[in-house]
């Protein structure tokens, strides 16, 4: 495993933000999105997170 972020990836608060803008620009649609898709891509990201932040729990058990 790496020590530490890849180059050229976002963080995890990076996606976080990226998601939240996009749900923002897009509300102020007429056609826009269903925010379901929104809240399913940001637990993705959360998802990986978590397994991320378990893999270290684990590894220094």
């Amino acid at each position: 495993m790496g020590s530490g972020p890849r180059a050229g990836r976002w963080s995890f608060a990076e996606n976080v933000w990226h998601i939240t803008e996009q749900a923002l620009e897009d509300a102020q649609q007429p056609t826009s999105a269903s925010i379901v898709y929104f809240i399913d891509h940001g637990k993705e990201h959360v998802g990986q997170a978590a397994e991320i932040f378990a893999l270290f729990e684990y590894g220094q058990a």
